[in-house]
């Protein structure tokens, strides 16, 4: 039989973190975003046109966009999921 571990007292393993000085204080440098990684059982192009193109990214997402996606310009769209059609998004 197996000994179980114990969660509370655990070590998780230090991860290396940049950090900087500040007044003799150790700060953690922040970022804002999350970054995940997923493995998609599609060819490439079919990945790359469902989030280039604004109706089959819509259609993954259940939002009817008001046009395609061009660079630098603002997007409105309805969003489709049952129970929410009432909702816009920008």
């Amino acid at each position: 039989m197996k000994a179980s571990r114990n969660p509370a007292t655990t070590q998780l393993p230090k991860l290396p973190m940049p950090c900087h000085t500040t007044r003799n204080q150790v700060v953690a440098n922040m970022q804002d975003r999350i970054v995940k990684t997923i493995t998609l059982k599609a060819p490439i192009t079919r990945v790359w046109n469902a989030i280039t193109d604004s109706n089959q990214f819509g259609t993954w997402f259940k939002v009817k966009f008001s046009g395609p996606f061009q660079l630098g310009r603002p997007l409105q769209g309805k969003i489709t999921y049952p129970g929410y059609e009432h909702m816009e998004m920008q």
